[in-house]
């Protein structure tokens, strides 16, 4: 039986970091913060304690980074369409693996 994928990083960033702030200011103990501002205990706990500022770590982005940058899929993308044009039978095997990764990025 597969187990269903986790959900990951719901909570809101800019609460995320009032709930820093209101921890590294006393305001409130990291509990309550949680609670208060609606983000994950266990999270905050490692903000607060992080030497990393918070919008640094606010700024990371999760899962596997891409193979290509977006300038070299771009590039991709356009060459495809470029040979689709040029092409006398269309070119639909080489669009369709460009449009292939732009589907799964844009859902």
């Amino acid at each position: 039986m597969q187990m269903p994928p986790k959900k990951r990083k719901q909570w809101n960033a800019k609460a995320m970091k009032r709930a820093v702030e209101a921890v590294k200011n006393k305001e409130m103990g990291t509990l309550k913060a949680s609670k208060a501002f609606g983000v994950p205990k266990s999270t905050l706990i490692d903000y607060v304690i992080s030497k990393k500022p918070v919008d640094t770590l606010l700024a990371i982005k999760l899962g596997r980074k891409p193979t290509l940058t977006d300038e070299l899929e771009e590039a991709l993308v356009e060459y495809a369409l470029e040979m689709e044009r040029s092409s006398t039978d269309g070119g639909l095997s080489i669009l369709f693996l460009a449009e292939v990764p732009l589907l799964e990025k844009n859902g």
